[in-house]
């Protein structure tokens, strides 16, 4: 929030920080903070279709005035970033949630799934996320099957499997990039658009706060503008995930297994450790691909629908790989965090 629009300052992040900065973020001296603003409030019941959602402008007016008044939330001088409105209490404006918000929570889930979102590839080149010809849904168990890239975490499985399987969800993580390209080509603005990945009711936990409306279709004289997703109840297309790749160098259950002098080389993505986020983000050089990849785990209780839920391997009779050497000293660790593609200059 600018307290003085004057001294408002442009922070560019790659899109690979998204998952960790949400609209509600506070920063200090360049740096993103721990605490966030707004005040978390639970939304029950909110009917989620193309009769209740729809896409405006943040500096939309009605009767002539700012939906969302200056003295209300001040956005600073130019505010024009894609909300998504929600319909409630029959006014269509009740609760405002920025699409940016919605990407980062449903679908920009993770540095990886980032990249994916705003490169446009499940679209254009769904190739590099996963092998189509391998990917199915089994109705009799609603099990979704993917075959992903190696570079992708099994955890992003349920969000690419989601997007695989429901119009609402391709739609949504489709829009961010090609609604910029269009826009960067038109020589407009560029916000990135998007929505929500499902229809039906939903409960919501979110960070945000009341604007006092100054129109007259509001009955109860006040909007709820979402700062910040924390928790969604919404379910997924399918109560399963398996996931499979190429060259797995997982062991089979058969008796027929090789041993491992048999076995060929799988080229398997380098080892992680798993960070505590204690060290700085940093976006002006790209990461070292040299050095050791951080993982720094979020919050796994976001989606009701899938918590407590594990990824499952597909069955086989016999691997044929055992993990490759990685290139690079293991225990090179970097001394500040970055989320781009990465480079080897050292």
């Amino acid at each position: 929030m600018l307290r003085n629009t004057k001294k408002q300052k442009v922070i560019s992040i790659g899109v690979g920080q998204l998952p960790f900065v949400s609209i509600g973020s506070v920063w200090l001296n360049g740096y993103c903070q721990a605490v966030k603003a707004g005040v978390q409030k639970d939304l029950y019941n909110l009917p989620i279709n193309d009769e209740t959602i729809r896409m405006i402008l943040g500096n939309h007016q009605v009767d002539d005035k700012n939906l969302i008044p200056y003295d209300g939330y001040r956005t600073g001088q130019g505010f024009m970033a894609n909300l998504v409105a929600i319909e409630r209490y029959e006014d269509p404006f009740d609760i405002l949630a920025p699409s940016m918000e919605l990407i980062r929570f449903y679908y920009a889930v993770s540095t990886d799934m980032a990249h994916v979102v705003f490169s446009g590839d499940l679209n254009h080149q769904p190739n590099n996320v996963v092998n189509q010809e391998k990917c199915g849904f089994d109705e009799e168990e609603n099990r979704c099957i993917l075959h992903l890239r190696q570079h992708l975490s099994d955890e992003n499985g349920w969000f690419i499997g989601r997007i695989l399987s429901s119009d609402q969800a391709w739609r949504g993580a489709t829009l961010p990039h090609d609604a910029m390209m269009r826009d960067s080509l038109n020589r407009k603005f560029v916000h990135p658009e998007s929505g929500f990945p499902f229809e039906g009711f939903t409960n919501l936990r979110v960070r945000g706060k009341f604007i006092r409306t100054k129109d007259s279709l509001s009955k109860i004289g006040w909007r709820y503008l979402v700062l910040g997703i924390e928790s969604c109840s919404a379910p997924f297309p399918f109560d399963k995930l398996t996931v499979g790749r190429d060259n797995d160098a997982s062991q089979s259950e058969g008796e027929d297994e090789l041993s491992n002098e048999e076995k060929k080389p799988a080229f398997a993505p380098p080892k992680h450790k798993t960070g505590d986020g204690e060290k700085p983000f940093q976006s002006a050089n790209e990461p070292d691909q040299g050095k050791t990849n951080e993982h720094i785990p979020l919050p796994t209780d976001r989606f009701g629908a899938i918590m407590g839920k594990e990824v499952d391997r597909p069955e086989k009779d016999q691997c044929r790989y055992v993990s490759g050497l990685h290139h690079g000293p293991k225990k090179d660790e970097p001394k500040t965090l970055g989320t781009g593609l990465g480079n080897s200059d050292g």
